[in-house]
């Protein structure tokens, strides 16, 4: 039970991680984009 557990969090632990860098460049690409028309007007 413990080890099933552990193994359930390390994956629950490699999703979250997988996400935040997939939100962190879908974030940075929305920012340069909102960087580039406040420059442009």
């Amino acid at each position: 039970m413990v080890t099933a557990q552990r193994v359930f969090l390390d994956v629950c632990r490699e999703d979250l991680a997988y996400t935040a860098r997939w939100y962190q460049v879908r974030r940075r690409r929305a920012e340069r984009r909102f960087l580039r028309e406040q420059t442009g007007n």
